[in-house]
């Protein structure tokens, strides 16, 4: 999960290329509280993750750093190497918490995407409004240009008519 977080996170310096979570504050808290909760410590036997020999990498990603500690805990208390994974204050327990409260139909990702919707719908509410401003204004222009035609094909007429009796054509 920390991996694809990291990948969608990414900002490629050179070619100006942004991951789709690149900048988001959800996003980031959410790493940083997938972390917190994968190497806080617990009660316990074993009071987490370092006690076992996993450690945290730089991009958050977690590695055996001490083989033999894992296996001598796994030799003499596998119950407790399951607690620190599948306790009740254990890894999976406080990151299912953490996705509900993301995940969730209260959760944030919901809220945001009602939030997005809410403002698509303005957005179409804005567009439909200049539509018909639009078209109430072409409409006047057509309207105003049929009458300046009209016009001008009176003006013309009166010009031929003008044009006739000045030249002794009425004779």
């Amino acid at each position: 999960l920390i991996t694809f977080l990291n990948q969608k996170s990414a900002v490629d310096p050179d070619s100006g290329n942004r991951g789709a979570f690149a900048g988001d504050a959800g996003v980031n808290a959410l790493r940083f509280g997938l972390r917190t909760d994968a190497t806080g410590t617990m009660e316990g036997a074993l009071s987490g993750l370092a006690a076992l020999g996993i450690e945290t990498k730089r991009d958050g990603t977690l590695t055996i750093a001490d083989e033999s500690a894992l296996t001598d805990a796994l030799a003499s208390s596998p119950a407790a190497v399951a607690a620190v994974f599948d306790g009740e204050d254990g890894i999976v327990s406080r990151m299912s918490t953490r996705l509900d409260s993301l995940l969730g139909s209260d959760g944030v990702i919901a809220s945001r995407q009602k939030a997005t919707e809410q403002r698509i719908d303005r957005i179409g509410d804005q567009i439909e409004r200049w539509d018909s401003r639009l078209a109430a204004r072409e409409s006047s222009l057509r309207d105003q240009f049929n009458m300046l035609q009209e016009v001008l094909a009176q003006v013309e007429s009166q010009q031929s008519s003008l044009a006739y009796y000045s030249t002794g054509g009425y004779y």
